[in-house]
């Protein structure tokens, strides 16, 4: 009843939260992966990240999948969009890591809506 879609509501919700902190974690990936498109902002942090946060955050992500499923779509969305835009332009810029986030969090709201149609 109305208590039943109250508590999906309102885990489905919480998972939300989520989808921010999970899409800024494939610029990790990104900036160790892919060629700077140029000395801007999105090089700026290369020397910064290192494997082990990579890792660390990916665990995180991993970890928290157990409780929102959903969450997986962010890897495969991050890889896609990496080999995309190294294939489509070379390398990655600021704007490329914000598009990134953004088709990112797309994707795990799609899932989202998917998931609860199902």
């Amino acid at each position: 009843g109305a208590l039943r879609v109250s508590v999906t509501l309102f885990t489905e919700l919480r998972q939300v939260l989520f989808y921010p902190v999970a899409a800024r974690i494939a610029p990790l990936a990104w900036t160790l992966l892919l060629s700077p498109l140029h000395d801007g902002l999105g090089a700026r942090f290369r020397g910064a990240i290192r494997p082990i946060d990579l890792a660390l955050w990916a665990a995180v992500l991993l970890a928290t999948t157990v409780a929102f499923p959903a969450l997986l779509i962010a890897v495969p969305a991050a890889a896609l969009w990496g080999l995309w835009i190294k294939r489509a332009i070379g390398g990655i810029s600021g704007d490329g890591h914000g598009a990134g986030i953004e088709l990112i969090e797309a994707a795990l709201l799609l899932a989202l809506v998917v998931m609860a149609a199902a």
